[in-house]
């Protein structure tokens, strides 16, 4: 068998099992680079030398080469379970993963004012555009959170008078996990056309507009994703506790938390809503 063939029945038996964001990386992953390097190898002639050498190939790239050989690592030792490889020959448990450098970027308060004012320029000819970063910036999603939630999962709710929402997401990277939608978020989804099928009607980040916002604000360096990352720099900075913080982004190793049950349904939204309101008043600055 050759790893071509391998790669099909590994996206047949494993990877088609449930839909996630890693599941797509994974097929990218070797699709543009597993596969043309070692696709038309023997499955038992895959050895170390040529693990080694897909993987220097990414010196400059250390974040995507472990990437790469955490995709070939699994394709192997699935190939292992199945009786297609000797069992402990899987090569890639040899081989050294790069250090990878963590990204710490967020958005300074002076940032966020300027992007706000950027986005408020943008409102009119870009609605979902510009709905899609607040919402990042409101709720610290994950961008394919809010770009791929239908408008029927979102679910609105009234606290305290106000009008809030929790979006349903059913299979996300970590599994089920509820996104709280602040009363600033849901004034931002109000504005755009009832009429749509996905709760921002985008099918993509909107790259080429961020592209402009971070050249005008001067922040070449700060990806949309970092939004996330700045609302729970925001909620940390506030007091909210870590494990609400980790609640409110969908972290794994939150999930404990779920134990409390409505409790920390109710704190969450709290919290969501402080920092949006915090947020919020960084961006009318």
């Amino acid at each position: 068998m050759l790893m071509n063939d391998l790669w099909e029945r590994c996206e047949r038996e494993h990877y088609r099992q449930e839909e996630s964001s890693w599941n797509r990386q994974a097929r990218a992953l070797y699709k543009r680079y597993i596969g043309p390097a070692i696709g038309r190898s023997k499955v038992v002639a895959v050895d170390y030398a040529a693990v080694s050498a897909l993987h220097v190939s990414f010196r400059k790239r250390a974040t995507q080469g472990n990437r790469v050989l955490a995709v070939l690592s699994k394709l192997l030792a699935l190939a292992e379970r199945w009786g297609l490889r000797p069992t402990g020959s899987n090569p890639c448990q040899h081989v050294k993963r790069y250090k990878e450098a963590h990204r710490r970027r967020y958005a300074t308060a002076a940032e966020i004012a300027a992007i706000g004012e950027s986005m408020q320029r943008r409102a009119e000819t870009h609605p979902e555009a510009v709905a899609f970063l607040q919402l990042m910036i409101f709720t610290g999603a994950r961008p394919t959170e809010l770009l791929r939630a239908p408008l029927s999962i979102l679910e609105r709710l009234e606290r305290h008078g106000q009008a809030c929402g929790v979006l349903r997401i059913a299979q996300g990277k970590t599994g089920a996990r509820d996104v709280f939608l602040p009363p600033q978020a849901m004034a931002t989804l109000d504005l755009l056309p009832p009429k749509r099928n996905l709760l921002v009607g985008l099918a993509g980040v909107p790259r080429r507009m961020w592209a402009s916002i971070q050249q005008e604000v001067g922040c070449p360096d700060l990806w949309v994703r970092d939004l996330r990352r700045t609302f729970a720099s925001v909620a940390l900075s506030s007091g909210t506790p870590l494990s609400v913080v980790g609640e409110l982004l969908g972290h794994k190793s939150a999930q404990t938390t779920k134990i409390y049950g409505r409790l920390i349904e109710d704190r969450a939204h709290e919290a969501s809503a402080a920092t949006a309101g915090l947020l919020a008043g960084m961006l009318r600055s």
